[in-house]
């Protein structure tokens, strides 16, 4: 199991204003994108099966990075 932290600003770490929400519109673009987070939080966890292979890592990997290039433009916009 791991979990990816997002946060407002890299270079601070500051955390999101919590009335933001982001972990619900991030589960609901990673569900979109065929990936499925539990987010606790700003925290999306996700549990792989213990038999995953490199390729899958990759796969999975890649959904969650196009999940939170889509998350940080829905944030821009907002």
């Amino acid at each position: 199991m791991f979990g990816i932290e997002q946060v407002a600003d890299k270079a601070t770490k500051a955390a999101f204003d919590p009335h933001l929400r982001v972990g619900m519109p991030f589960d609901r673009l990673a569900c979109e994108n065929g990936l499925i987070a539990r987010c606790m939080g700003d925290v999306p966890g996700f549990s792989p099966p213990l038999i995953v292979n490199e390729a899958e890592l990759d796969e999975i990997a890649e959904r969650c990075t196009t999940s939170l290039r889509q998350l940080e433009r829905e944030l821009r916009m907002a």
